[in-house]
């Protein structure tokens, strides 16, 4: 018999940021191994098209509805409607939290008495609690406290995640299944002259490279404050910022930028999607990402399966970065940024290509969305009662 799954999103297209790549590898992999496997978002249809396009994933696994008012509410009717008549439906796959979506996930579950498995996706840090305050804690009360307690397993994309969780009161499974990433982004034969002649960086110049949500949270102006206090930045750097703006933040930082001493340093390219932002990180000799606050950056997996060296902060969950030789991990402050940018530009190319090629090692073995894909169908059949306890989910008191 073939067991059904439906991952919950709210976006998988270009709006999702990091939140589209998982369901649509999950999905993707999970139809390979057997699994009828489909996902439902509020995506227009153009946007499942890119999604399809982008991922591999095939386009039938991927339905969209109609959404009415805030994107950050998804208030769907069509897709309540759709998935409390999926009877043939065995798991629901939630991806995120905060949104009506988990709502509709926790009526399914209890009407057909059926596995849920969230996943908050960073959305349980301090940070993301932090951030409309108010708006979560009343949805907290009305259902996202019901949706968590509902669910047969939580899915944490890192070790930290899973004692967020637990903080909030979950005593249920916690599955740790990390992001992952593609071989066809880290084989990919990106063209880093392409990029460079689109937004006219000189050939010669080094690039350190931020690409993410120009938004308050990833630590743009701690960057900015880092590079200044540089005595002397080599000649031959430039600081590339790529990616879409986020609550008119963009402008705060271009009066930053043309404030400072770094101003004719810095490119502002906006957000970049597909072959281009493969090429953007091909062009890069070093990546960076200043966050305050991250669950499981996506883009930090996208950074090493490109063979690039990342500098982050201990905001972001990975440590690994020193342990494994292939980055910096430092400090939420602008002296720790500016020593990491101190070495970084100080390290010759031979050093950066080892470091790169570390990081590449490290993503191809570890993190490809394959053997991801066979974690989540291990935990999907014990909680079919069909497999035993998967070596990588914490049981909790239950």
């Amino acid at each position: 018999m073939t067991r059904s799954v439906i991952h919950l999103a709210p976006s998988v297209g270009r709006p999702s940021f990091g939140l589209g790549p998982p369901p649509l590898n999950l999905a993707r992999y999970q139809a390979v191994m057997g699994l009828n496997s489909g996902i439902y978002s509020a995506d227009r249809q153009t946007e499942l098209d890119w999604a399809s396009a982008n991922s591999g994933c095939p386009r039938e696994q991927l339905s969209g509805f109609r959404q009415f008012g805030p994107g950050n509410v998804v208030f769907s009717p069509a897709m309540s409607r759709a998935l409390w008549s999926a009877e043939r439906c065995d798991l629901v796959h939630q991806h995120g939290t905060w949104t009506l979506q988990g709502l509709y996930a926790s009526i399914w579950a209890r009407r057909y008495r059926r596995p849920l498995v969230l996943a908050p996706h960073g959305s349980f840090t301090d940070w993301a609690l932090a951030k409309s305050r108010f708006r979560k804690r009343l949805a907290w009360r009305l259902y996202q406290r019901w949706n968590l307690m509902c669910a047969s397993a939580v899915h944490a994309v890192s070790r930290s995640e899973i004692l967020e969780t637990r903080r909030l009161g979950y005593k249920g499974p916690i599955a740790y299944i990390p992001n992952g990433i593609s071989a066809e982004w880290i084989d990919n034969l990106a063209d880093g002259d392409r990029f460079r002649a689109e937004f006219r960086i000189p050939a010669a110049a080094r690039i350190l490279l931020f690409l993410s949500r120009v938004s308050p949270k990833k630590g743009l102006g701690l960057l900015i404050d880092a590079l200044e206090r540089i005595d002397e930045i080599p000649v031959n750097w430039c600081l590339v910022i790529a990616g879409p703006d986020e609550f008119g933040y963009e402008a705060v930082i271009r009066s930053r930028v043309a404030a400072s001493k770094i101003a004719d340093r810095v490119h502002f390219v906006g957000g970049l999607f597909g072959q281009l932002k493969r090429d953007a990180f091909q062009a890069a000799d070093i990546f960076v990402l200043p966050s305050y606050s991250e669950g499981a950056p996506f883009v930090v997996l996208e950074a090493l399966g490109a063979g690039l060296p990342v500098i982050t902060t201990k905001g972001s969950p990975w440590s690994r970065l020193v342990t494994e030789k292939c980055g910096w991990w430092v400090d939420i402050d602008a002296a720790s940024m500016k020593s990491a940018l101190v070495s970084a530009f100080g390290s010759d190319t031979t050093r950066l290509r080892e470091m790169g090629e570390r990081g590449r090692g490290l993503v191809r073995g570890e993190f490809a969305w394959e053997g991801l894909a066979r974690r989540s169908l291990d935990l999907y059949n014990w909680l079919w009662g069909i497999g035993g306890v998967p070596s990588f989910v914490d049981r909790g008191v239950c």
